[in-house]
């Protein structure tokens, strides 16, 4: 089957949503698109729409550092999203590849989302030119757009996304959001039982040795004084333990984790 290229100037391209800019007179990579022409937009959900008949087609834009995510939906199906952004730039890149369709009428929907990014300034689409299995068809009569893309509102989200800096693999699946490590802090708790019945089980808690002597005091004046007193062991690079023995130990523990918390957090 013969291929097709379809500009984004000719009138079966449809853009909506916002207005497009057409004028790069400016911009030093013009004449690497299609015929020198270009839409672009920075407009969240901003939208543009082509129809052909026929079996595929694929979309060409650009993938630049100042790019973000589009979605893109044919035939209404469920949007896919994906990453427009290329530290090196891109130009012709193909956005979107379907194949393989059963013979007939077909549609295709792209939209900048780029309130889903996380980084600042990654808010350009481009459209340059559709390369079609079949040919460019008018919209009309067509089914209107009915599918959406959503915003989860979770970023700890994956989702269906292009690699950022390759086009041999256009829909490839990365992560599309990520969340950046928490740093928490433990504290080690053992208990040893002893092996006669008279000795009450002792806990050891283990902590940093910054915070070792302050705590075993708490933990001595927390206990009873008919007790057992909490002793401490040498300080190593691990830290220091604190050997808690029988019930009024348990009550002293929960005094020392409180202790430890109260230090770190607040």
């Amino acid at each position: 089957m013969s291929q097709n290229i379809l500009d984004d100037a000719s009138d079966l391209f449809q853009y909506g949503g916002d207005t497009w800019g057409v004028d790069h007179t400016d911009d030093p990579f013009t004449p690497q698109y299609q015929d020198g022409t270009f839409h672009t937009t920075t407009v969240h959900m901003a939208w543009s729409r082509v129809c052909w008949e026929g079996t595929g087609i694929k979309i060409h834009g650009a993938k630049r550092d100042n790019h973000g995510f589009y979605a893109v939906s044919v035939d209404n199906a469920e949007p896919q999203l994906f990453d427009g952004y290329s530290k090196k730039e891109q130009i012709k890149a193909e956005l979107y590849v379907a194949d393989g369709l059963e013979w007939g009428q077909h549609e295709l929907t792209i939209w900048n989302v780029n309130k889903f990014n996380f980084i600042k300034n990654h808010i350009w689409l481009d459209v340059d030119f559709a390369t079609i299995d079949g040919s460019g068809i008018s919209c009309d009569g067509l089914p209107e757009i009915t599918a959406v893309p959503q915003d989860s509102g979770n970023s700890t989200t994956s989702v269906s996304v292009t690699s950022a800096d390759t086009t041999t693999t256009p829909n490839s699946t990365i992560s599309a959001f990520t969340v950046e490590p928490t740093t928490t802090s433990t504290v080690g708790v053992t208990t040893t039982l002893s092996s006669s019945s008279s000795v009450s089980p002792t806990t050891t808690v283990r902590l940093g040795s910054t915070l070792a002597s302050s705590m075993s005091n708490s933990v001595s004046s927390a206990s009873n004084s008919t007790a057992p007193t909490a002793s401490s062991t040498g300080a190593s690079s691990a830290g220091q333990q604190v050997a808690i023995p029988g019930f009024e130990g348990q009550i002293a523990l929960a005094g020392l984790v409180g202790f430890y918390f109260f230090r770190i957090f607040l």
